[in-house]
């Protein structure tokens, strides 16, 4: 089993590469036994050490089927550092894949919002996915592998054998999204059957802080709209909306370049965003009750 968990994929979502190091040093300092290679990837590191989304792109956008394939053929030329970035993550990940040769992989990609209460997981309806997903203890969110071209967990989770999430934290900026991503490895770990029963109390109270800054939330949920913008659009949302606020359709949510922003459907509100970097002004998702 090789696990690779990936921080700061956006450069100012910091929370998971310190959350990582934080689960590193216990797993040396108290020699756990855990049954998998585990690596730590760091993603865009220009823009973690600028603060920002990213550079040049979206990083989390370039994961198309046409670039790996391009880059495993020697025949990319990447023109962003984004694109630099991605040849790179894209080689050492296929040297981990070629090295150890691991009958399964799980991808989990830890990132934040830029508005409040923003903790889930987002995942694809692939069965393995679904599992892992179910046991993590906080929302889940389908149907962005649908709208959203180019990300990492759509790019794994077409992988035989492979099973990738991404973990939304919290709000950028937040002490506390640390806390879940630091909780969220645990978790993970635990379901996926790779730390000994003995060993169980150590993750216990994980699971319990993910429980409980869970509760009242949905438990599922399908994103059934996007609002898709760019940099000349002047997009500015209205203040004071967090995730998973429920906004019924017609209600103004933001402005435009255009006019006025209004919800085109009925449902909860998911990454309003609040930053000046991010191709998407916010999703609208419905609860799935069965």
């Amino acid at each position: 089993m090789l696990i690779l968990v990936a921080t700061v994929i956006h450069g100012n979502e910091r929370s998971g590469r310190e959350a990582f190091q934080r689960f590193f040093k216990i797993l040396t300092d108290e020699k756990l036994p855990i049954r998998a290679h585990i690596v730590g990837i760091q993603g865009n590191i220009e823009a973690w050490r600028r603060n920002v989304r990213y550079v040049d792109e979206d990083l989390n956008r370039l994961w198309t089927r046409e670039h790996i394939r391009r880059i495993r053929m020697g025949a990319f030329h990447p023109r962003t550092r984004e694109e630099k970035i991605l040849v790179k993550l894209v080689q050492a990940i296929r040297h981990y894949r070629s090295k150890l040769r691991p009958r399964q992989l799980i991808w989990l990609d830890l990132h934040c919002t830029s508005s409040p209460r923003g903790t889930f997981v987002v995942s694809t309806r692939h069965h393995a996915n679904l599992f892992l997903a179910s046991q993590l203890r906080i929302p889940l969110v389908l149907g962005l592998d649908h709208i959203l071209h180019g990300t990492a967990i759509r790019f794994f989770s077409e992988i035989r054998n492979a099973v990738s999430l991404a973990i939304e934290g919290g709000q950028i900026g937040d002490p506390r999204a640390v806390h879940v991503h630091h909780a969220v490895i645990w978790t993970a770990l635990k379901a996926a059957r790779l730390i000994p029963r003995e060993y169980f109390d150590i993750v216990a109270p994980h699971e319990k802080f993910l429980t409980e800054i869970s509760e009242g939330l949905p438990h599922k949920l399908l994103v059934r709209y996007a609002h898709f913008i760019d940099s000349t659009y002047q997009f500015k949302m209205l203040p004071g909306f967090r995730n998973f606020d429920y906004v019924r359709k017609g209600m103004l949510l933001a402005t435009q370049w255009d006019g006025p922003v209004y919800a085109p459907i009925s449902g909860h509100l998911l990454m309003p965003l609040y930053q000046p970097q991010g191709g998407e002004g916010f999703y609208i998702a419905r609860e799935i009750k069965h």
